[in-house]
């Protein structure tokens, strides 16, 4: 079941971040499971926008919809914003949201489906900041011995500290999953 989610909220943050959108705020309350239509992501309130390049010096051209996403438009970095539980270690340092961001935080999302709780619940909300950026999350198989490895190997890199290490987009984290 997680599975089927992790693939419906993929393919919505895929097609967001082919449109230069970054969602900002993935949290198990900004996606809902209908019976009929499955997973939907929610809430786009806290989006960013990207800036694609432009390839007007190559004859004018508009950016087709799958042109990758390139450098930001505009991002707030003077202060962490979106939900704590679900937020990249980039974003607790202020840094400017990325794709990667994004898969982090459907990471943390998924990993809660998954275990029951988010990857650093015992934390304290006042230590989390360092918690996130200074270590790695616990691994799923201690949390839910009977996850699918390959799983729980997907969800362990979108989880990474570093945000090269993550899938670098929601289509990278959609075809891993679709494997």
């Amino acid at each position: 079941r997680v599975l089927s989610i992790g693939l419906d909220l993929s393919r919505a943050l895929a097609a967001a971040h082919r449109r230069g959108v970054l969602h900002c705020d993935l949290n198990a309350e900004n996606a809902i499971v209908t019976e009929k239509d499955g997973a939907k992501l929610l809430d786009f309130g806290l989006a960013t926008l990207l800036r694609v390049p432009s390839r007007e010096a190559e004859g004018g051209v508009t950016p087709a919809l799958d042109t990758p996403i390139g450098t930001m438009l505009s991002a707030t970095t003077s202060g962490a914003a979106g939900t704590p539980e679900t937020m990249a270690p980039e974003i607790w340092r202020g840094e400017p949201p990325s794709p990667a961001s994004d898969v982090y935080s459907l990471g943390a999302v998924l990993y809660q489906l998954c275990a029951g709780v988010s990857p650093f619940h015992d934390t304290p909300v006042s230590a989390l900041a360092r918690a996130v950026q200074d270590e790695d999350a616990p691994p799923l198989e201690a949390r839910a011995p009977g996850v699918d490895p390959r799983l729980a190997a997907i969800l362990t890199r979108c989880l990474r500290r570093l945000p090269e290490e993550r899938y670098a987009s929601g289509d990278a984290l959609r075809e891993a999953l679709e494997q």
